[in-house]
């Protein structure tokens, strides 16, 4: 799937914790959490918003085996990190845009490639 980079996600709670991407709501790319998304913390429901984020975003094959089906291996390997560095510090309401979740990939990317090229 590619998305546009104008989409958008939002999150709000209303008892519950939603997550749309455009006009639809978000497919739950299910691993660490099955009762779903959360955000503001460090826990599973943070890890796998992370995940399914990153999923929606980068467009790659489904081949790395998840509790629930398929994701790809980027989106796998950069998912904790974007928990902590981004899912983490979310408030109640928040919104994020493809744009901002390509720009941190790249600068994520961009950091890591300097500390492997200093190690």
């Amino acid at each position: 799937m590619t998305t546009h980079s104008s989409t958008h996600f939002h999150g709000w709670r209303d008892g519950d914790a939603h997550v749309s991407m455009g006009n639809a709501m978000l497919a739950h790319v299910c691993h660490h959490s099955p009762t779903g998304f959360e955000w503001g913390y460090g826990g599973s429901g943070p890890a796998d918003l992370a995940l399914s984020i990153l999923s929606a975003v980068i467009d790659e094959p489904k081949t790395v085996k998840i509790h629930r089906g398929f994701c790809g291996a980027k989106a796998w390997a950069l998912h904790q990190p974007f928990k902590w560095e981004v899912i983490a510090g979310l408030g109640r309401e928040w919104t994020l845009s493809v744009q901002q979740v390509k720009d941190w990939i790249a600068l994520y990317e961009k950091e890591h490639a300097k500390q492997a090229k200093a190690a």
